[in-house]
C-alpha cells in the first residue's frame, strides 16, 4: 500500500469553496480516499493548522468550529491516518521533540509550521508528500514533492504502464 502524506494546506482548500484550489483539491481527496491501495496520512498537527486557516478566512468562531468538526467526521481514522511527530516507539517527551523539531527546521530550512509536517512525515517513514507549498520543501530530498494535480497525473500515468 502507497503511504502518502496530505499538508493541512490541501486540506482547507477541499473544505472552503472560495479558495482557488478548491475542485482540484475536494476531487483529489475523494479519488485518494476511495481507493484501498493508498493510505493518507497527515500530522494530528494539521487540525490546529485547518481550524487556525478557517478561523483567520471566516472571522467567525462558531462556523470555524462547524468546519473542523466536519473535517474530523469526513477524514476520521481509517481513512486518513493522524501521526504523530515522533517515531512509534519514542515515549513523548515534549522538549525532546521541540529540540527534534529544531534539528529538522535548520536542516531542511523548513518554515515553522511545516517543520512539523516534514519531521512527521520522516519519523514515518513516509516518501511521497502532497502540499500547495512545494517550495517550503524543497530540501526534502529523496521524497517526492507533489501538488494533487500533479499526484493525479503521475498516478494517471503509472497507471498506464
Amino acid at each position: 500500500m502507497k503511504k502518502i502524506y496530505v499538508d493541512a494546506n490541501v486540506f482547507v482548500d477541499a473544505e472552503m469553496p472560495k479558495r482557488e484550489f478548491h475542485k482540484k483539491s475536494e476531487e483529489f481527496l475523494k479519488l485518494v480516499l476511495a481507493r484501498h491501495d493508498i493510505r493518507v496520512c497527515t500530522s494530528v498537527y494539521t487540525l490546529l493548522e485547518i481550524a487556525s486557516a478557517i478561523t483567520r478566512q471566516i472571522g467567525k468562531r462558531s462556523i470555524s468550529w462547524k468546519y473542523l468538526y466536519n473535517v474530523e467526521a469526513k477524514y476520521k481514522e481509517g481513512q486518513v491516518s493522524w501521526l504523530y511527530p515522533t517515531k512509534k516507539d519514542e515515549v513523548f517527551d515534549f522538549e525532546r521533540l521541540v529540540r527534534a523539531l529544531v534539528d529538522t527546521a535548520t536542516q531542511y530550512y523548513t518554515p515553522s509550521g511545516d517543520t512539523i509536517h516534514a519531521h512527521t512525515l520522516i519519523a514515518n517513514r513516509i516518501r511521497t508528500l502532497i502540499t500547495r507549498n512545494k517550495d517550503h520543501f524543497h530540501r526534502l530530498k529523496g521524497r517526492a514533492i507533489l501538488t494533487p494535480e500533479e499526484f493525479l497525473e503521475k498516478f494517471k500515468q503509472d497507471a498506464k504502464l
